[in-house]
């Protein structure tokens, strides 16, 4: 008789999951160490946090000194999507939005039922289309907990998870890579074409910038975030924006190592003219400045442009994440017999 239990979360699980956080494997991507008061901000604290989409496994056969019913070797989170005015949650998607286990002989069979047990949840709320991983605006949890500027879906290199989602009828729909630059001594080259821009445009910083929507409001609250402006110095037009934000949380108290670069957004006009190189490439030299260390962020594999900017200003890809996707079946009704 198996004595592993699969059952939703319980508040006194959260000592027992940073643990699984914190020994995780080096391929999950993943910011460490955390405790249970940084958990609890980027996760548990958020308001369409549901307890019955938090599923935990539980080693009945081990003591643990705060699970009532055994130590927790593992754990899967799903979520929702905000909805098309970024103000609520839409409950008709479903996004696994973490996907974590011990290292250990059956670590595939638990993740299996894990899975299994996610998917039941979802199908309970009515969703018929299942995700495994997420990016902006569809990413519920987590953010600031992972590499990269924004969140990726999962890494390709983790060794379990992709191959347990591919076994259980998940297909790879997009791909994004991860990049990062060391800022000590960052310089933009100058030539003609930078000399120009600077003539024309200056960037600011948005001081006491608001989050654009109630989403981004929650996805952004715990950790210290600025927004840059690139403006047109003889309009004042605001040509493109930029947030960076820290991936040190305000709970952690570390300040001035990482910054996320994300929401990154040249007007329809502005575009394929250099201009986010330029604005970006600038953006960075501020930063290097104030001993920022390094600037990750994502890019989709489909954006050759960016990515080419981005290669340009000596970005460097070390990872890339695939969001999943699978459609499945509601449970047919069973009809009143009459």
């Amino acid at each position: 008789m198996s004595s592993i239990l699969y059952r939703p979360f319980e508040n006194t699980d959260v000592p027992g999951i940073v643990r699984v956080w914190n020994q995780a494997s080096r391929f999950a991507g993943l910011r460490r160490p955390i405790d249970t008061l940084l958990f609890d901000a980027v996760v548990l604290s958020k308001p369409y946090f549901r307890r019955e989409d938090f599923i935990v496994a539980v080693d009945t056969a081990s003591e643990s000194t705060f699970s009532h019913d055994g130590r927790v070797i593992g754990f899967i989170h799903g979520g929702y999507a905000p909805n098309a005015a970024l103000d609520n949650v839409d409950y008709a998607k479903g996004y696994i939005a973490m996907f974590l286990g011990e290292h250990a002989e059956n670590q595939t069979e638990v993740a299996t039922r894990l899975l299994r047990e996610m998917e039941q949840a979802f199908l309970r709320q009515g969703v018929r289309d299942l995700y495994a991983g997420a990016v902006y605006p569809n990413a519920p949890f987590y953010m600031g907990l992972l590499s990269g500027g924004e969140l990726y879906g999962f890494l390709e290199s983790d060794p379990l998870v992709p191959y347990v989602l591919q076994k259980n009828q998940f297909y790879a729909q997009s791909r994004y890579h991860l990049f990062r630059i060391a800022l000590a001594g960052y310089r933009v080259r100058m030539n003609r074409f930078i000399l120009q821009m600077q003539r024309q445009y200056q960037i600011v910083e948005n001081v006491n910038p608001r989050p654009d929507n109630w989403w981004d409001a929650w996805a952004l609250a715990t950790f210290q975030w600025r927004r840059f402006e690139l403006i047109h110095r003889e309009t004042q037009e605001v040509c493109a924006t930029v947030i960076v934000r820290r991936l040190e949380s305000s709970i952690q108290q570390e300040w001035g190592t990482r910054i996320g670069m994300h929401h990154l957004n040249v007007k329809p006009e502005y575009r394929h003219q250099g201009m986010a190189r330029f604005f970006v490439g600038n953006v960075l030299q501020i930063l290097a400045r104030e001993k920022i260390g390094f600037a990750e962020l994502q890019i989709s594999e489909d954006n050759v442009r960016a990515i080419s900017a981005f290669e340009d200003l000596q970005f460097e890809r070390f990872a890339t994440g695939v969001v999943y996707h699978k459609e499945t079946e509601m449970p047919e009704k069973e009809v009143p017999k009459e």
